[in-house]
């Protein structure tokens, strides 16, 4: 992954890379290398990916008895997802304001399980339709981070770069390592990403 070489070169005080990594990551590249006096105003996690539409509960029942799908409302949504996930099943999550770029960060994003290697299969094959063999992009709790990962590997905000999964780790989330045993991974921050990691 280009981006951890980058950071590993170390010919960079500090690096920063988009959540979206196409042209409107470069367009957004290029708004702030024209802004002289910082007047864009981040938070210590930096830049916000969630800039996209949002809709609320009676736009989203609208449109669910429109198309007559059957739904319901679980007393823990959280609780539900996570729960549906260990059994197997795959979750599509339609969650606050919309990722900008190519990156599903927890507000429109395809959730299933890494521990099972069929999930790589079911995403790739059936849902997804694209090689078998491609891994898909894990997300973890904060807190959960450094028992996965190299303590060299700094965490991913939005999943541009893909880090060394602890060797003793690998065999456990075989559809999200890659070959070389790196992965993708989200580092899914409480305070960034709050009803995600409540999941």
């Amino acid at each position: 992954n280009l981006n951890a070489k980058i950071e590993k070169s170390k010919i960079f005080e500090n690096c920063f890379f988009p959540p979206a990594p196409s042209d409107s990551g470069l367009a957004l590249g290029g708004i702030f290398s024209q802004i002289k006096n910082n007047s864009i105003k981040n938070s210590k996690l930096g830049m916000s990916p969630l800039l996209g539409p949002s809709f609320n509960d009676k736009e989203i029942e609208k449109n669910l008895k429109k198309f007559k799908l059957f739904y319901k409302r679980p007393k823990n949504i959280y609780k539900d997802i996570a729960m549906n996930i260990s059994k197997g099943k795959i979750i599509g999550l339609f969650n606050g304001k919309a990722e900008y770029g190519q990156r599903s960060l927890g507000s429109r994003s395809i959730l299933a399980d890494p521990t099972n290697k069929n999930s790589k299969y079911k995403l790739n094959m059936i849902l997804k339709r694209r090689d078998w063999f491609m891994p898909f992009a894990p997300a973890i709790m904060d807190n959960h981070y450094k028992y996965w990962f190299d303590k060299s590997e700094k965490p991913s905000l939005y999943m541009q770069k893909a880090v060394k999964v602890k060797k003793n780790k690998i065999k456990f989330i075989p559809s999200a390592t890659h070959v070389d045993g790196t992965c993708r991974v989200q580092y899914v921050c409480r305070k960034k990403f709050h009803n995600f990691w409540k999941i």
